[in-house]
């Protein structure tokens, strides 16, 4: 059977009975057997012309041409599976012919769930099937539901049908318009008609949720559009100030756009519980940056506390631009540090981050993305009618024509002018000498009834230790108490609070690099797991901090100093050969290393590709 070179083209041109199993095959969603399929077929109660029941020996033909015009395709092992392209054609059909309803009830009660989902390995495929099912019954109740057991949501609507999208409740409406609307800004997929439909949507809607106005910001922004952004300030009552903060950004209006992000942040806090707050989507990440542009102890202590926030509340594709801008922020507050650009994933705006980082940090070193990439990602952006994105993504490529440039809105390429080593270092050397202060003013203070200090305990060749904070009161007879372990999430939590008013400067910019991490599992039973995380790299503010120990004594501090290996040059012994050698070999992939140069004495060593 030819092949159309359009999926609906093709999908029209199957016969009855294979579009009816290719139905069953994309409700079911998961690799399922021929037997199965038929089976799921007369639980439907359907009927070829003949009027009989389908049998496995009269479906073989149109499976054969399912497979022929690759609808289907065999799942190594497992049964057959539909191509994605076909999953909406397919579900759209059924509901057009009126055999939706009874086609998934016969698959889910075939291939019957668990009511925790979590009985059988394949659980993410079954969330995913009744998810896509109930967002077609019009069930906000069981959809939701089902939402909270989902690692991702399910492609739904796909392709874009302008009279289900118009029967939908208002509240799968209202998932559908702002997860496609994230997708195409962030991953340049999903489905375009969202482009057109969530503007009017969202401005005829009488109450915006804070997702979908977060949607459709961040698509303005996308766009450079600001009197599209003036708008949504209209729609909301100017209620929000990141609203006309983005505005000021893409007009080059840098102090004011922060001032407005800063009284962003004041009016999320009045309608949330959490005390650490950081604005999402693009109102984040320009707050975050303006941070970094200051260039300053107390810009990048605000990125710190901003970060320590967004790693738990941004969506997925933003919350990857965390490491990058926590690896940024580091080199900038290092005389030696260096920006290693890399991500846990690739997608478009984490690329975009990549590459101002990249400009702002070490434009001399090699980009983290190459040119072509960004090129694509332009042609690609500028096809969507994201003009603002696809002109960051051109100038990164080097062009910077105006055939390449079509949005007003200025570039951030240069929001950031890169240090040198020196003033880097004069940058450091003011931020420790601001924290250092701060310990001698509160840690020595003589009327000091706490005090927070840190135990080390060293393990293996000092690539691996564990730090813990540890709250110690002042003794009746002088000196300190032996003390108590403070857990991390009360410091999370609690650190800029009046219990723990003895802590140093140090000690809060620690506080603010603890991250909440929340895993969840379960056997039967779904359950969500929070730890709290210090990293590593927290060791490098504890250089030169009076109240570090060893964690087998606490009454003697011991001293932590910073050094850059050392490169050795020595003659052997008939002097006519010169050897070089490093002082300290770097361990495999190690970044630092800490080694014991005395009985109280600690070095910290750091290693970068230079």
């Amino acid at each position: 059977m030819p092949q159309s070179t359009q999926p609906t083209e093709t999908y029209s041109n199957l016969s009855p009975t294979a579009r009816h199993l290719a139905q069953i095959a994309a409700l079911s969603l998961q690799p399922t057997a021929k037997s199965t399929l038929v089976q799921m077929s007369n639980a439907s109660n359907w009927r070829p012309e003949s009027g009989r029941a389908l049998t496995l020996g009269g479906a073989d033909l149109a499976f054969r041409e399912l497979q022929t015009a690759d609808v289907l395709k065999m799942a190594t092992g497992r049964g057959f599976q539909p191509v994605a392209k076909y999953v909406g054609i397919a579900v759209h059909d059924a509901l057009s012919e009126k055999t939706f309803e009874s086609i998934a009830s016969a698959v889910q009660k075939l291939q019957p769930s668990s009511s925790t989902y979590y009985w059988t390995p394949n659980s993410q495929d079954l969330v995913a099937r009744d998810m896509r099912i109930a967002f077609y019954r019009n069930d906000v109740a069981t959809f939701t539901r089902l939402g909270e057991h989902a690692d991702s949501y399910p492609v739904v609507l796909d392709p874009y049908d302008a009279k289900l999208f118009e029967n939908l409740h208002a509240v799968l409406q209202d998932f559908w318009l702002r997860m496609n609307a994230c997708s195409v800004v962030q991953t340049r997929r999903g489905s375009e008609a969202v482009l057109e439909i969530l503007p009017p949507f969202a401005a005829a809607t009488k109450t915006l949720t804070p997702e979908l106005r977060g949607a459709w910001i961040d698509l303005c922004v996308a766009r450079g559009d600001s009197a599209e952004l003036a708008v949504i300030d209209d729609v909301t009552e100017s209620k929000y100030p990141e609203i006309r903060g983005c505005i000021e950004m893409l007009v080059g209006n840098f102090d004011e756009a922060d001032a407005l992000f800063e009284d962003g942040i004041i009016v999320l806090k009045k309608s949330s519980r959490k005390r650490k707050i950081a604005l999402s989507g693009f109102p984040g990440v320009f707050h975050l940056v303006l941070q970094l542009a200051k260039q300053t102890p107390a810009g990048r202590r605000r990125a710190t506390e901003l970060l320590a926030a967004a790693d738990s509340q941004w969506l997925p594709h933003f919350s990857c631009a965390v490491e990058l801008i926590e690896d940024a922020a580091e080199h900038l507050a290092s005389p030696t540090g260096s920006f290693s650009g890399w991500a846990s994933c690739d997608a478009p705006l984490v690329s975009l981050l990549r590459g101002w980082l990249w400009r702002w940090t070490s434009p001399t070193s090699k980009s983290p993305v190459s040119k072509a990439t960004y090129k694509e990602l332009a042609k690609d952006y500028r096809s969507l009618g994201l003009d603002w994105m696809a002109d960051e993504f051109s100038r990164l490529a080097g062009n910077k024509t105006s055939r390449d440039i079509r949005s007003e809105a200025v570039s951030l390429l240069d929001l950031v002018q890169p240090l040198e080593p020196w003033e880097r270092s004069l940058s450091a050397l003011e931020s420790l000498a601001g924290s250092n202060g701060g310990v001698v003013d509160r840690a020595v203070s003589a009327v000091a009834t706490e005090r927070l200090i840190w135990s080390i305990e060293l393990y293996a060749d000092g690539t691996d230790f564990a730090l813990q904070p540890i709250v110690q009161k002042a003794s009746k007879k002088g000196g300190w108490l032996k003390g108590r372990v403070v857990a991390l999430k009360r410091l999370y939590a609690d650190w800029d609070q009046d219990e723990f008013d003895y802590l140093t400067d140090v000690d809060r910019e620690i506080c603010r690099m603890i991250k909440e991490d929340i895993q969840y599992g379960g056997g039967w039973r779904r359950y969500r797991e929070v730890s709290y995380i210090l990293p590593t790299k927290a060791v490098q503010r504890l250089v030169g901090h009076p109240l570090l120990f060893l964690s087998d004594d606490r009454t003697t501090p011991v001293e932590l100093v910073r050094q850059e290996p050392r490169l050795i040059v020595q003659k052997d012994e008939s002097k006519q050969r010169v050897t070089l050698r490093f002082d300290h070999q770097p361990p495999m992939d190690a970044e630092f290393q800490i080694i014991k140069d005395g009985p109280y004495r600690l070095t910290l060593l750091m290693f970068s590709d230079r």
